[in-house]
């Protein structure tokens, strides 16, 4: 506390040496005060000996001074990590083809919004023909296969009629009763293959089953439709392009909300866990902050940046957060204990001492130093020098510095 006191006696005894070495001995100092004071009036802003700042309303007003009554207060506690916004991946489909083919129509561009269902793109396959011609296979065999039934129907009936008549023996009974049940599995079968093609042509070709009879340009093409809701992120076909089974052409992602994968550094591990709150900011958008909340760590940290990655969650309003941009994430930890806290930018340096200024009344502001115990996300904690209820200058503090240093040269 004394080495405060100290600082602000010698910045008081600076200002009042600048002006006596411009005003000149005592009297000359005294009447040329006088001269000062109705110039003062005249001039935005004027300093006195004792360190005060006079600034009028209206270059307070153009310089954006404002003052708060600072209060004990808790101040939220943040670490700091950088990363990237990538798509939300449950929210993500990478389409791709079941037949292997070519793409014969396009109908979506990377950028569209697409809904659920719809077609992005036609290919002709020869799973198409095969299957049709598998279906008609299948069709053929259950008729087959209908008849022989029949057949066995009336061998068992007639068998067991010259049973009856004592013309037939039991065995032959059997035989016919174990004919029919064969002709009956081989029909099962048969209706089987039925469904088995009517459901590669509808489920994975994705083609109507009115297909298989009403055969027309469209009922020979294979679609590719979107299983999901979104946008278009990413298209890699282009009409005549060959495909095989299993290839993504397209990634349709719901961009409503995304993921921020953030890298913490090893040392900040401890302070992490799922469920953190974050603070998003960006450069794209440094009036905007967007909340999120982690929901996922990494299992291992990477070799080469000794960082661990943290999954967090984040509502995309209006789609402001594009994939691939580079964010800044402040992860809240909790809360500081209670103290007076005031912003970085309202202390300044004068001699290599903190300094702030408090508003003693509408347009004097005053010197005081304080003592600072730690600075916090922006906010300056100060263990000394101020009191609950101060009226402390904090924004435009540099301003009333500047004019504090004019005073002290003697402008």
């Amino acid at each position: 506390m004394k080495g405060m006191l100290a600082c602000l006696s010698t910045v008081v005894l600076l200002l009042g040496c600048g002006r006596g070495e411009k005003n000149g001995g005592g009297d000359s100092k005294a009447g040329s005060s006088e001269g000062n004071a109705s110039q003062s009036s005249s001039k935005a802003g004027s300093g006195s000996a004792n360190g005060e700042v006079t600034i009028d309303g209206v270059a307070q007003e153009k310089a954006g001074i404002r003052v708060i009554r600072i209060e004990p207060r808790a101040v939220p506690e943040y670490l700091t990590a950088a990363g990237q916004i990538v798509m939300n991946e449950e929210r993500t489909a990478h389409v791709g083809t079941y037949t292997d083919g070519r793409v014969t129509e396009i109908h979506a561009n990377i950028g569209d919004y697409v809904r659920r269902g719809t077609i992005l793109a036609r290919m002709h396959s020869h799973d198409v023909h095969e299957t049709r011609a598998a279906y008609e296979t299948a069709l053929e065999s259950v008729s087959r296969q209908q008849n022989a039934v029949a057949y066995a129907e009336r061998m068992r009936d007639r068998m067991v009629r010259l049973y009856e008549l004592k013309s037939a023996s039991k065995q032959e009974v059997e035989k016919a009763e174990a004919d029919l049940r064969s002709a009956q599995t081989d029909l099962a079968n048969a209706r089987i293959a039925v469904e088995k093609e009517v459901a590669h042509l509808t489920d994975i070709l994705r083609i109507p089953a009115s297909a298989l009879t009403n055969i027309n340009e469209e009922a020979e093409q294979v679609p590719v439709i979107t299983p999901v809701s979104g946008t278009v992120v990413n298209r890699t076909i282009t009409p005549g392009t060959v495909v095989e089974p299993g290839e993504e052409v397209f990634t349709v992602s719901d961009l409503s909300s995304v993921w921020m994968i953030a890298s913490v550094n090893e040392a900040d591990m401890s302070k992490v866990e799922v469920g953190n709150k974050a603070q998003i900011l960006s450069q794209a958008y440094p009036d905007s902050e967007f909340r999120g909340q982690i929901t996922r760590l990494g299992t291992e940290l990477d070799p080469k940046t000794r960082t661990l990655q943290a999954r967090i969650l984040l509502p995309n309003i209006r789609t402001k957060l594009r994939p691939g941009m580079y964010v800044t994430a402040h992860i809240l930890r909790g809360m500081s204990k209670r103290a007076l806290f005031v912003p970085e930018d309202a202390v300044q340096d004068v001699n290599g001492s903190s300094i702030v200024f408090l508003r003693k009344s509408d347009n004097v502001f005053e010197p005081r130093a304080v003592q600072i115990a730690h600075n916090l996300n922006g906010q300056a904690e100060v263990s000394a020098g101020l009191n609950p209820g101060d009226a402390v200058v904090t924004k435009g503090s540099f301003v009333v510095k500047s004019q504090m240093l004019k005073s002290q040269i003697g402008e």
